[in-house]
């Protein structure tokens, strides 16, 4: 999907007698400029969509403007370019962000981790992993994909060398795999079920092999972090709240989101239960605290991704996290 964008155009009216009267030579109006969120496609980011559409922001007074995008890399490439300020990735995106731009992502919030959403599918007749080894494996640079493709080779002591990887976006891939361009693709939900009902396909890895590395999160750029933290905080209440409606009224929740992803509801509700495991707001202060999950998890992503070259040289070791706007928006909810 494009990035929405909204150009606001100012006109002035400056007549000599206008400028003498007010002593300046223009006039500019300031607005109040939303928070740009990005998202890709993925049951996990979908609560940020939901407190869209059940009015939660406006009730937060928030002014919050949802940017939909088609994958995870272009999520990370408009966070870099500056064109977001808030955005639903992986720990690879934030660490590929921090040495590619001058831009630092903060976690704010966990909303789930992996757990046998992100697979590899190959064609029939391709068993497992070691039957790749020399075979050509679509996957998105520069984004998740490249991760857990090295992961999963890894587990089988290989390396990414062993395979041939194709450059293909989400949106490439079903074709690519059908009309045999490649062997198998690096994907997930919604384009995983896709392929899946096109047939021909099979599952010969998922995350659930790597339990509890691939962690999503919502990142704030550092700088929106210090100047707008109350908008922040707001959105943070703004999911938790989009959580809870799940809990109360799951029906017109799921059917929201499901519509957002192109799945069915019970696809949806399906990949919530059994494939990515949403993080309790009770649990969320032990990935974002201070050697907690997170910072285990980025180290555990720089080796991976350093040793497939996707990110090189020294990474800014600034915190990754900042639990401080999740306690700020958990007292307000209790208040």
């Amino acid at each position: 999907m494009p990035i929405a964008r909204r150009i606001i155009l100012w006109s002035c009216t400056h007549g000599v007698a206008a400028l003498l009267a007010i002593g300046v030579s223009g006039c500019v109006a300031e607005a109040s400029a939303p928070l740009r969120v990005g998202l890709n496609p993925w049951p996990g980011y979908e609560f940020l969509y939901l407190a869209q559409e059940l009015g939660i922001y406006r009730e937060l007074d928030l002014d919050v403007r949802i940017i939909e995008l088609d994958t995870l890399g272009d999520v990370r490439r408009s966070f870099e370019r500056g064109q977001i300020d808030v955005m639903g990735c992986t720990i690879v995106e934030m660490l590929q962000a921090r040495q590619g731009s001058p831009h630092d992502p903060v976690a704010v919030f966990v909303p789930d981790y992996s757990d046998g959403g992100d697979v590899i599918l190959a064609r029939d007749g391709i068993q497992n992993i070691p039957e790749l080894v020399g075979r050509r494996v679509g996957a998105e640079l520069g984004s998740l994909n490249v991760f857990v493709l090295a992961r999963a080779l890894e587990t089988h002591g290989l390396k990414i060398t062993d395979v041939e990887i194709v450059p293909l976006t989400q949106l490439q891939m079903p074709d690519a795999i059908k009309t045999r361009q490649v062997d198998a693709v690096v994907t997930y939900p919604p384009f995983l079920f896709r392929m899946e009902e096109e047939g021909g396909v099979h599952r010969v890895f998922s995350t659930r092999e790597i339990p509890r590395e691939v962690l999503d999160v919502i990142a704030v750029d550092a700088s929106i972090l210090t100047s707008r933290s109350d908008e922040v905080v707001a959105l943070i209440r703004g999911l938790a709240r989009a959580i809870e409606a799940t809990r109360e009224r799951p029906e017109e929740c799921l059917e929201i989101m499901a519509r957002r992803e192109g799945i069915t509801k019970e696809q949806f509700a399906d990949v919530i239960k059994s494939e990515i495991h949403l993080v309790p707001l009770e649990d969320q202060m032990g990935f974002l605290r201070a050697g907690g999950e997170i910072d285990r998890a980025v180290r555990a992503v720089d080796r991976v991704l350093r040793s497939v070259d996707q990110i090189r040289g020294p990474t800014r070791v600034e915190k990754f996290t900042s639990p401080e706007p999740f306690e700020r928006a958990l007292r307000a909810e209790k208040n």
